[in-house]
């Protein structure tokens, strides 16, 4: 099956529809030939209909994203040079007969998955100081825990490390 799962279960609808027919046909019954006939004429139009052909979304821009970090000189670019590197891959791909998503679309989701490498070192509670930056920006934005919550957390720990002192 690999990577083409829609093609595999399209083969295999299209076995079961024939097998149909080819039964309608044996048992000289109309009504399972005229329902094989339909399935099929369905499997067809949907196969032409669809446009199943290009990378998902995802996929895409993740590798491009992927592709354009892996260049070294990208950690020295400011906003405006690493954006026209973004506007040239997605023109790039754009030209590519199978990329079917918007430039608009493309161009958004290679900046944030690009935003996604760059650590946030920023720690702007002061009970998160001893969390690592990643941590304590996952923690700081979290619905579910208020500073207040977050001081409580650190007051524990700092009484816990002093009592093992």
């Amino acid at each position: 099956i690999g990577g083409q799962p829609l093609k595999f279960a399209s083969a295999t609808s299209l076995i079961a529809n024939t097998g149909y027919g080819i039964a309608g046909f044996k048992q000289k019954d109309h009504g399972l030939k005229v329902m094989s006939g339909g399935y099929l004429m369905g499997n067809v139009m949907q196969a032409m209909s669809t446009k199943g052909k290009g990378v998902s979304f995802d996929a895409l821009v993740s590798a491009a994203a992927d592709m354009i970090h892996a260049d070294p000189a990208v950690a020295h670019m400011d906003k405006a040079a690493l954006s026209e590197r973004i506007d040239n891959v997605v023109n790039a791909l754009y030209a590519e007969r199978d990329v079917l998503h918007s430039k608009k679309a493309m161009t958004a989701g290679i900046a944030s998955r690009l935003e996604r490498y760059t650590p946030d070192n920023q720690v702007s509670e002061p009970s998160l100081t001893g969390f690592l930056a990643e941590e304590a920006a996952i923690l700081s934005s979290s619905p579910f825990l208020s500073s207040h919550a977050l001081g409580l957390a650190s007051r524990s720990e700092q009484m816990t490390s002093f009592q093992r002192s």
